[in-house]
């Protein structure tokens, strides 16, 4: 027999064609990175690099930094994956030339270049705009939690930094000496591991240590700053100051449950649904069409302080894009409400936040009068803005423009973990990440929200919700050859054998109603036939409770009042019960 396959020669002199523009498809992704690249300012990479020609011959920032933007378009963030990828992928090996660059030298040019890449964002903006994606009538800002590169168990409180320096110390101090009694005054000099290296547990411990003394040291002079502004304030109304005044929990006093962590003193301790994590809080303002215009990086795990910040950052962004546009509405979540958020920032665009629930909110004192808080007015305003048809309508688009970005972040480009270490190194990765989830937006040609999708029918021709369909209504009367199906023919013989049936301890036979043969009685059970035609069987006993047999239905019994005079009439049967009303069976299937 002769099987007619396509086999697969593995001898043969070339897997792959010679020309590497035949490895890839045309409207592939890395022919567009590389058509993008070659058209950006590489200015701010080539200014690290001696122009004389000397020296051993480095790898073209070109050729580099087309591969650190595929690699962070599609997810992959590691330098030794990205290394295999060159090796693995086409599309790496397109991008890289054929070349293989190494893990250290693609961390050492991320590194290196860290300003420059994260500038790409402004770059992605321009190309977004040429695009034609970037309308700025309606911004969307939100945060979201990142992780750092560092575990929440490697936090220390100061106490336990101390004590963990002062080890090291020691450790060193005691080496040192053992080395100079066994090698002499000239050899055995060489340093610890935790000494040598400007990164090592001992500089991030001294690091982390630092960062805990001045904020308690800022603790205290805001505490020292309060005192001596109230003696002031008393001196000027002739009044004697406090003797004692007591600090702020918040803010003043001491607080030795502080922690630091030693894999990245700069990250912190930030509150997610999941729980805690020891991370950072990104920022991003992005349009209609889910392109970022901005993107920061902060400690602080709330958003409250972060709307004017962005909203300048916006402003910087757009005019190093040289795009002479301003947002026009800014829609945020609870978290940026405030007072200050509303009043203080100038020249803020109209601004779209629901009142948060914490703060006064105006409750009644306790001599009965109001005590309206100054927060009243501007949350009965803002609550008519967002309650007429317009609010509504515009910050319902607040869902299907910043939270589809993170989605796409965290889950397509694998951004729910850092890293790199440090909050500068960080802001440069999360604004590149950025950048690159622009790029992939302007390569994909996203179609504007105020068009129809061409493949989608007009509103009046879709079809309606399926909660929304009605069941036809049924005819007057079945066609000829139905059967109702069981459930149904079953419910409206045991509806008229409990009309016609006194109530009582009575056990029906579901065969007698439904007909013979159609239920098989229990093998367990016996059957006497009494004088109405119904059976009554035995139940059978399993452990210490009995339980019905199968095939039999059980009715509870009831009281058997007096039956009163006229009680047919009234509509009950004899001995005062109602009788049941049941309504009538439906021949449909849909029932």
């Amino acid at each position: 027999m002769a099987y007619n396959f396509l086999r697969g020669d593995r001898d043969q002199p070339f897997l792959l064609p010679p020309d590497l523009r035949d490895w890839l498809p045309a409207d592939h992704l890395a022919w567009f990175i590389l058509d993008v690249v070659d058209q950006l300012d590489l200015g701010p990479f080539l200014r690290a690099y001696r122009d004389d020609g000397h020296g051993h011959p480095a790898y073209d920032p070109k050729l580099l930094f087309g591969v650190l933007l595929y690699a962070y378009a599609i997810g992959v963030r590691s330098s030794r994956q990205v290394e295999r990828r060159c090796h693995e992928d086409l599309a790496f090996r397109v991008l890289a030339g054929n070349q293989l660059p190494d893990h250290v030298t693609i961390a050492r040019f991320r590194v290196r270049h860290q300003q420059a890449l994260a500038g790409f964002l402004v770059e992605s903006l321009k190309l977004c705009a040429a695009a034609g994606l970037v309308r700025l009538g309606v911004v969307a800002l939100d945060g979201t939690k990142v992780a750092a590169n560092a575990a929440s168990r490697a936090n220390r409180t100061l106490d336990k930094l101390q004590e963990e320096v002062d080890q090291i110390l020691q450790e060193a101090a005691e080496t040192d000496h053992a080395e100079d009694r066994q090698h002499g005054p000239t050899l055995g000099d060489e340093l610890p591991a935790a000494l040598a290296s400007p990164t090592g547990r001992l500089a991030r411990l001294q690091q982390a240590k630092a960062r805990l003394e001045a904020e308690a040291a800022e603790r205290q002079r805001r505490y020292q700053q309060r005192v001596a502004d109230l003696a002031a304030a008393a001196r000027a109304k002739g009044k004697q100051p406090q003797a004692h005044i007591k600090p702020r929990r918040r803010d003043e006093a001491p607080n030795p449950g502080a922690v630091a962590n030693t894999s990245d003193p700069e990250s912190r301790l930030v509150p997610t649904r999941g729980g805690t994590v020891q991370g950072y809080n990104a920022q991003a303002v992005v349009t209609e069409h889910q392109v970022v215009v901005a993107a920061a990086l902060t400690q602080q795990a709330s958003d409250l302080q972060q709307l004017d910040p962005m909203l300048q950052a916006v402003d910087q962004t757009l005019a190093a894009a040289d795009l002479d546009q301003r947002p026009g509405r800014v829609l945020a979540d609870a978290g940026y409400w405030s007072i200050a958020n509303l009043t203080a920032i100038p020249d803020a665009p109209d601004l779209y936040i629901p009142p948060a629930k914490h703060g006064r909110q105006g409750k009644p004192r306790k001599d009965g009068k109001p005590s309206e808080s100054k927060s009243d007015g501007l949350r009965a305003a803002m609550a008519a803005k967002l309650g007429s048809e317009q609010g509504k309508a515009c910050y319902a688009k607040r869902k299907q423009t910043v939270e589809p970005v993170f989605g796409q972040l965290k889950e397509q480009q694998g951004a729910r973990r850092f890293t790199r270490r440090g909050l500068a190194a960080c802001d440069a990765e999360w604004k590149l990440l950025c950048g690159a989830h622009n790029l992939s937006s302007s390569s994909s040609g996203a179609t504007p929200a105020d068009k129809p999708h061409p493949h989608q029918p007009p509103p009046e021709q879709r079809p309606p919700p399926p909660r929304f369909r009605r069941r036809p209504a049924p005819t007057a009367a079945p066609p000829a050859g139905y059967v109702r199906p069981w459930a149904v023919r079953c419910s409206n013989l045991l509806a008229a054998a409990i009309k016609t049936s006194p109530f009582g301890n009575t056990l029906l036979n579901v065969n007698d109603l439904v007909g013979p043969g159609s239920l098989a009685p229990h093998p367990s059970t016996s059957s006497r036939s009494g004088a109405s035609g119904t059976a009554r069987r035995k139940r059978p006993r399993r452990g210490p409770r009995a339980r019905p047999g199968a095939g039999l239905l059980r009715w509870p019994a009831a009281p058997r009042p007096r039956p009163g005079p006229g009680a047919e009439r009234a509509g009950r049967q004899p001995g005062g019960v109602p009788a049941p009303s049941y309504p009538p069976a439906r021949w449909d299937a849909g029932v």
